[in-house]
Parts: structure tokens; C-alpha cells; sequence
């Protein structure tokens, strides 16, 4: 993965963003980081990174963490000096997956770890918490 180049810029105020788990709060969540991150001073090629590891992981919640019933999803990006840390939270429950599970789907994990290779998932009766660590 090449090292991403930053402008010369202050940091944002860190992103704090609590939404239904619905898959149409999904296009509202992509501008608003794409927006913070750009601000943060990333380049295109890690801010595209790091919404598609974001997009992976609010919607592995939408489809699995509530089922039936209502939940939301929280999503805080902070900027350390160069220390990006972007943390998204749900209440639902983990589910591992089946052997017989549809072999088109299921990439999600993957994806977020192969564009942001600190990556940290875990879990409690409280709900997911998945952790992305990078550098501008």
C-alpha cells in the first residue's frame, strides 16, 4: 500500500455520527466522512480507502447486528497528529457465519482489513465494536 501524502492542514474537530441502521443512512454516512477526511488532509486514494472500510462495517451492522428490530449505528473519526482513529459501534449481537453461507457475500472483513491492515473487531453482549487505525 504506497504512503499517503497530506497537505498541510489543522486537525477537524473529531466526526461524531449516530444513525438508524438502515441501509439508506449509508450515502448520507459516506459524505459526511469523505467531507471530514478530505478536511484531515488524506489524499483521495486513503480517503476512498477508508470510507470503503467504514461503508464494510456500517453495513455489516445494518444487515446483521438487530434483525427485526430497530437500532442505531455510531461512527467517531478523531485525528491525533497523524494518527487516524475512526471507531463504529452498534447494540446488536455477532453472528459467525455458516459454512453453507451464500459464497457471494461474506467479504466484508476482508475488504476492511485488505485497505486498512489496523483493523480490530470486538465483541460483547452490549454490541460490535469495530476499530480503524491509520496514518494520513
Amino acid at each position: 500500500m504506497p504512503t499517503a501524502r497530506t497537505r498541510s492542514v489543522d486537525s477537524p474537530a473529531p466526526l461524531r455520527l449516530t444513525f438508524p441502521a438502515q441501509a439508506s443512512a449509508l450515502a448520507p454516512l459516506r459524505r459526511a466522512l469523505r467531507q471530514w477526511l478530505t478536511q484531515a488532509g488524506l489524499n483521495a486514494e486513503r480517503t476512498a480507502d477508508m470510507v470503503l472500510a467504514v461503508t464494510e462495517a456500517c453495513t455489516n451492522a445494518v444487515e446483521h447486528a438487530y434483525g427485526p428490530e430497530p437500532g442505531t449505528i455510531r461512527v467517531d473519526a478523531d485525528l491525533l497528529g497523524d494518527e487516524l482513529r475512526i471507531v463504529i459501534v452498534d447494540g446488536g449481537h455477532w453472528k459467525t457465519t455458516s459454512d453453507s453461507a451464500d459464497n457471494l457475500r461474506g467479504r466484508g472483513l476482508a475488504i476492511m482489513r485488505a485497505v486498512v491492515p489496523d483493523t480490530s473487531i470486538s465483541t460483547s453482549p452490549a454490541g460490535t465494536t469495530v476499530e480503524l487505525r491509520s496514518h494520513r
